[in-house]
């Protein structure tokens, strides 16, 4: 590369992506070829087709050095164009080095991406790290465009520990969308460990979905006897309908289950028959 450079190479030439040698070298982590390009006098600011500049893809790149160097003379908070920030990317990359980095030079933390996602979303799916980092910055608890919180996020990857951490600033009964709560949305992914720590957590067992789904429907049907049975001492009603009268009993697969929702069932038959008495 030093040898093209010197016989004249055009040091700001782009590829069919819009692309400069100093993206390229970014965002496959080259510190060594990303130095000379910067030293040669590369620009720091030339966006890519994806309206993404050099410290954009050393982000996604995840190499921390490279990501330091760019930070006193880039514009660390621009947006793409899709409103990502380099911060937001070290999140969807998995690169928790390089977001320490950029959390640790002061960039916003509270930038929602055009989907109405944060940082904290992204971390959310898999950084405990991250996610520290950013409750020390203060950040909050806020809605995309599908009113999904981050902990819906944690609770459908069934990260445990991100659930603990997020729980304090998040309303844990905050359904999206189609109506699913943090507790729907793990019972629906089969996490079952996350489940149970929002039921003790106080998360609503009677909150429906938009189709009259409870998470008595989708843990019989998930096959998810732990969560069965802590919904059913915890007051879930047996006899409710979705929107279609299907009861969760009709949902369950599996014998033990099933046999478990006919107990309680019968329960509250009996239980009715008696107080009419």
């Amino acid at each position: 590369m030093i040898r093209l450079l010197d016989a004249g190479a055009f040091l700001h030439a782009i590829d069919r992506e819009g692309d400069t040698a100093f993206h390229v070298a970014c965002l496959k982590g080259h510190y060594d070829a990303a130095m000379t390009l910067k030293e040669r006098g590369a620009s720091l600011v030339t966006r890519n087709l994806k309206n993404m500049t050099p410290l954009h893809c050393a982000a996604r790149g995840g190499n921390p050095k490279i990501v330091q160097e760019l930070l006193g003379s880039s514009e660390c908070d621009t947006q793409d164009d899709r409103g990502m920030t380099p911060l937001m990317h070290t999140f969807l990359q998995k690169h928790e080095g390089a977001a320490v980095v950029l959390l640790e030079a002061g960039v916003r933390h509270d930038i929602a991406a055009f989907d109405g996602m944060t940082a904290l979303h992204l971390a959310a799916h898999f950084s405990e790290r991250g996610v520290k980092a950013l409750l020390d910055k203060k950040a909050q608890s806020v809605a995309d465009r599908e009113r999904m919180i981050p902990l819906h996020i944690a609770a459908l990857s069934g990260e445990e520990a991100i659930v603990d951490l997020l729980l304090p600033i998040s309303d844990v009964n905050a359904q999206e969308c189609m109506g699913l709560t943090p507790l729907s949305t793990a019972l629906v992914e089969k996490k079952e460990a996350c489940a149970l720590k929002l039921l003790v957590a106080n998360a609503r067992f009677d909150l429906v979905s938009n189709k009259k789904v409870t998470p008595l429907h989708i843990a019989a049907r998930q096959g998810l006897k732990k969560a069965v049975e802590d919904l059913l001492e915890r007051g879930a009603d047996p006899l409710a309908k979705d929107e279609d009268g299907v009861l969760p009993i009709t949902q369950a697969r599996d014998k033990e289950i099933k046999d478990r929702l006919a107990d309680a069932i019968a329960l509250k038959r009996n239980q009715a028959t008696l107080e009419e008495i």
